[in-house]
């Protein structure tokens, strides 16, 4: 009960023992906390792919950027926002490989359980960055099928060896 007050951040009018007591006798309060609990889960686990995605961004993203969702339906113009020590940057700031980064992860993000194929997916990235790009892809979605076509050694470095295709 304790952990459930400090995850929700309730302030009790009444005493902490109080309430308590109260809880264990009350089937109607436990059924409450037991709803809330459950929503909460669900709530984390709808936005676990938007936190894995945000994490990933950050990783490859120099300094103090960091990656801001608006909470706007998604066709919103400036629904995504980066910001830096606390200030918003227009996303045309960003360097041409954070860009495309920004781009192809939220393609994959958004493809679902569906086949994503990308040509030359290093364009503008670092050699750094195109060897984590595959990983990182699939960390945001490992549901998602990925053809990619590459010149470069270090986007396939991580992958097995079965699961590349030279043509």
């Amino acid at each position: 009960m304790k952990a459930f007050l400090r995850s929700q951040r309730i302030i009790l009018r009444v005493s902490r023992a109080e309430f308590i007591s109260r809880y264990e006798k009350e089937v109607a309060l436990q059924e409450v906390v037991t709803n809330i609990q459950e929503v909460t889960q669900e709530v984390d686990l709808a936005q676990r792919p938007q936190t894995e995605f945000q994490s990933i961004i950050e990783e490859f993203y120099a300094g103090d950027k960091h990656v801001v969702f608006s909470g706007k339906a998604p066709s919103a113009r400036n629904s995504i926002q980066i910001e830096i020590g606390g200030s918003s940057i227009p996303l045309q700031s960003l360097s041409s490989g954070e860009k495309q980064l920004l781009q192809l992860l939220l393609e994959i993000l958004a493809a679902n359980a569906h086949t994503v194929m990308i040509d030359e997916p290093e364009l503008s990235m670092h050699v750094d960055w195109q060897e984590r790009l595959v990983a990182s892809m699939q960390r945001v979605n490992p549901g998602c099928q990925l053809l990619l076509a590459t010149h470069s050694p270090e986007i396939i470095a991580e992958v097995h060896e079965e699961n590349v295709f030279e043509l």
